[in-house]
């Protein structure tokens, strides 16, 4: 009887460990793959030419982020249209339509001017926290590399808030245009990219 419950306990632990393992794994390779998209020399091209298709069907782009999508590189556009929310998801690097979902506002976007009772909100206590960073020099250098490696010129870069949070502005040229682009801190994941 106790050999039958050790064995039991022991199965149930070992293919929890299994299942924890495999949910780690997605989530890392899932990141991975989004990395790799945005260090594509092409996502920013892709990302302008995707804004450009959906400006002209009539929708305010939001933001657009590379994802995942069934386990494949994808491309995530919020919009609005007609006062609705959508969240666009597009193959990578074909940009072929894959999902469309309509989204209640509050799921997709902040409401900022609900954030203004928010004692943080546009205050200088989140830039401030970053600037007393010990890392703020190497992780600003760390960004200045990455926007150089998808082939930006950096105009500026400086630290600001976006939905509450402290991160990194930086106002980049690439050929004749311009573009403002923020990323997260100290982790440096592109959260939009906009042109100027």
């Amino acid at each position: 009887m106790k050999k039958a419950f050790i064995t039991s306990i022991l199965s149930a632990t070992l293919v929890t460990g299994i299942a924890a393992s495999a949910v780690m794994t997605s989530a890392v390779a899932s990141n991975a793959t989004e990395q790799q998209i945005y260090r594509n020399g092409d996502f920013s091209r892709l990302a302008q030419n995707l804004r450009s298709d959906l400006r002209r069907q009539g929708y305010q782009v939001m933001n657009i982020k590379a994802d995942t999508y069934k386990n494949s590189a994808a491309i995530k556009a919020y919009a609005k249209k007609n006062n609705k929310a959508y969240e666009l998801t597009y193959s990578y690097p074909k940009l072929k339509l894959l999902k469309t979902e309509q989204k209640a506002w509050s799921q997709l976007w902040h409401n900022e001017n609900k954030n203004h009772g928010n004692k943080h909100y546009g205050s200088d206590n989140v830039k401030q926290s970053i600037y007393q960073d010990a890392n703020f020099n190497s992780v600003k250098a760390k960004a200045e590399r990455k926007l150089k490696d998808m082939g930006y010129t950096i105009d500026e870069i400086e630290v600001d808030d976006y939905q509450n949070k402290g991160i990194l502005k930086a106002d980049v040229d690439r050929g004749d245009k311009e573009y403002e682009i923020r990323l997260s801190y100290p982790g440096l994941q592109i959260l939009t990219i906009e042109e100027d």
